[in-house]
């Protein structure tokens, strides 16, 4: 029987490291989604059009790959 612990589920390793990977990749696109577009302007002087463009690519590659390999995971066998 697993020890409880004063952390409840954080005392589980296997969530705990489940929690960190995630935290750590979602710290990881935040940054990216606020430094990328600062970097463009302060780095390579773009325009409001070519931020907003970047801005909007950043996403793009969760659209076209996300949803339909989402669809795609939800009919398979299971």
């Amino acid at each position: 029987m697993a020890k409880s612990s004063q952390f409840g589920l954080l005392g589980n390793r296997d969530f705990g490291r489940l929690f960190a990977a995630t935290a750590l990749s979602q710290s990881g696109d935040r940054i990216i989604f606020l430094a990328l577009p600062l970097v463009a302007i302060a780095a390579l002087h773009a325009d409001e059009f070519q931020v907003g463009l970047l801005t909007a690519m950043t996403s793009a590659g969760s659209l076209l790959v996300g949803l339909p390999a989402g669809a795609w995971v939800d009919r398979m066998r299971k």
